[in-house]
């Protein structure tokens, strides 16, 4: 979980002390899933942030 968290550090809430960023969740205890909820200003800066997630690991956008 700590390299996660060094991954996603740039775009984690609260970017750079504003409302804005990733919050993270894991949605099930006993077969973990990663659940996440991207918070921004405008849709266009909430699309960026997932962007940047998706970007991050590699994963492509569906």
């Amino acid at each position: 979980m700590t390299e996660l968290l060094k991954e996603l550090s740039d775009i984690l809430y609260p970017i750079q002390g504003e409302k804005e960023g990733i919050v993270l969740s894991i949605i099930n205890r006993i077969q973990p899933h990663l659940g996440f909820i991207i918070i921004g200003q405008t849709k266009e800066r909430v699309l960026a942030i997932h962007t940047k997630f998706i970007e991050t690991f590699g994963l492509q956008n569906k």
